[in-house]
Parts: structure tokens; C-alpha cells; sequence
């Protein structure tokens, strides 16, 4: 969904919480929870370069206050488009976006837990890593497809 403008940082949410990658061409894209017209929390993504191309990434996100979203990881997906990954008290999900919509819909989710840390590494097959709220160990999955298809969630040695 494209919206109108960019709607302002969830005022409920530190202003810290956003996610940010560069394309292939080198153009800044961010990725930040919103609160939206009809009052409910959700996430979106733009490019600061293009304000009237902002896209709605989460629906059905929540109208209570406070900030709704843990942490949040993004990162380009080759010539295709993104990897966005977040966190909230529902778990960690993931979906992956073209230019223009999504390509995997509904979002994945891999644990029910929230995370207070999560990143992609994109060194070798693409990786998703975070740690649990309460928990010491980094579990991890990962993808040989570009997040079409994932490995079962494990927790990463030496942690």
C-alpha cells in the first residue's frame, strides 16, 4: 500500500527504533513503526529520497499505546527488492518486499517470543539472527533461496 505522505514516527516509540539499508544503486531506504491516521501502530518503509513513495509494511498492527515493536532489521534483497525482519510481543517475523508489493504474504513468523536484538547477515546464504528477550543464547535461521524457503530456528553455539 502506497501512502499519501510519510506519516511521523510512532511518538510512542523511541526514535532510535528504525531500520536502515541502501539499494544496489546506493539510495537509503529506512524501515520505523508509525502511528497512523486511523490510530493504529503499524510499520513502514521509504527512501528519505522519495517521501511520496512510502509503503506500508505490517497491518492490523494495534491501537493501545505504547510502542508495539521490540526491534527491527532490513536489508536489500538483490535486484529484487528487501528482507524485513521485526520483533514484537507476538514473535519475530519476517517478510520480503519488491519495489512495489509484497512478496511473501502473511509475514513468516519464527518464534513467538519478542526479541530485543535482531540482524540479517548476508554473508554467504542469507541469515536471520536474534536474540530472545530473556534469553542469553542468539538463535538463528537461515535461507539458500533469498528468503523464500528457511531452515528451523536454532540457537547459535558459543552463546
Amino acid at each position: 500500500m502506497l501512502l499519501a505522505a510519510i506519516p511521523a514516527h510512532a511518538q510512542d516509540c523511541p526514535a532510535a527504533l528504525r531500520a536502515e539499508a541502501r539499494d544496489a544503486s546506493g539510495v537509503v531506504y529506512q524501515f520505523w513503526p508509525v502511528r497512523l491516521a486511523n490510530e493504529v501502530q503499524d510499520l513502514v518503509m521509504a527512501s528519505p529520497a522519495a517521501p511520496d513513495q512510502i509503503r506500508r509494511v505490517t497491518y492490523g498492527g494495534s491501537r493501545e499505546a505504547g510502542c508495539h515493536f521490540q526491534a527491527l532489521a532490513m536489508a536489500h534483497g538483490g535486484d529484487w527488492g528487501w528482507h524485513l525482519a521485526w520483533s514484537s510481543a507476538r514473535g519475530v517475523f519476517y517478510a520480503r518486499m519488491d519495489g512495489a508489493a509484497w512478496v511473501s504474504s502473511p509475514p513468516k513468523r519464527f518464534s513467538r517470543n519478542s526479541a530485543k536484538q535482531i540482524e540479517f547477515s548476508l554473508d554467504g546464504p542469507l541469515q536471520l539472527r536474534w536474540q530472545e528477550e530473556g534469553a542469553a543464547e542468539t538463535r538463528s535461521v537461515s535461507s539458500e533461496d533469498e528468503g523464500r524457503n528457511w531452515s528451523e530456528p536454532l540457537a547459535l553455539p558459543g552463546n
